[in-house]
């Protein structure tokens, strides 16, 4: 078996049209309170927050199926981060991080983290494959985040369909769980699950939900 850089190199020497060059979907604006009508005199009350969503669920592109997307970053503790799940009915969390290790709490490493969920009753599975491989290790430099989300977008632009293989496999062979995507980092946009979910959208039509 070659290793992924024989298969990039050797891939991207291809001409092919890739989903992940067409501009993200967004959600469509939602009226605000004060655009109603409100009764003379009555005081306007304000509506209760709605979920940010990346993409919108009326999507004439999207097949139904929902993956969702979370990271515990910013978390101090697993209780806060199964109550989000389970305030959201996930069912099993698929992990994409390339190594499930923590350095702070070591309850969201992987096999700590699947003991606790599986007490819980979510399923955990670890997705190797799915990991951005340009991180910081060691004393190799760092790379600046910006870099290593764009090396990693030109990889699943190069191999997303290989890459997510088994991912949408799983999501197939389950139609009736709640899936979620874990990784490290709280913010998405600072985070290559979102590049994942991007690519999932726009090739195979997904809708997604950020946690």
């Amino acid at each position: 078996t070659g290793t992924l850089d024989q298969f990039v190199t050797t891939t991207s020497t291809k001409s092919t049209k890739s989903p992940m060059n067409r501009p993200t979907a967004r959600s469509p604006s939602r009226p605000t309170a004060a655009a109603k009508a409100s009764p003379a005199g009555a005081e306007a009350q304000p509506e209760p927050p709605v979920e940010e969503d990346l993409y919108s669920t009326t999507d004439e592109a999207a097949t139904g199926e929902v993956i969702y997307t979370v990271g515990y970053g910013g978390l101090k503790s697993t209780e806060a981060f199964v109550e989000r799940l389970k305030a959201n009915g996930i069912t099993r969390l698929l992990d994409i991080r390339i190594s499930p290790h923590c350095g702070f709490n070591k309850d969201f490493t992987g096999r700590a983290m699947g003991v606790l969920l599986r007490k819980q009753g979510i399923a955990y599975e670890h997705f190797m494959e799915l990991g951005n491989v340009w991180r910081s290790e060691g004393s190799e430099p760092e790379l600046d985040a910006a870099v290593r989300l764009r090396l990693y977008r030109e990889l699943m632009t190069t191999a997303g369909e290989l890459l997510t293989r088994r991912l949408r496999q799983r999501v197939q062979a389950a139609p009736h769980e709640r899936i979620c995507i874990l990784c490290a980092c709280g913010d998405v946009r600072e985070c290559h699950r979102n590049i994942v979910a991007t690519y999932l959208h726009e090739a195979h039509h997904y809708t997604i939900r950020h946690i």
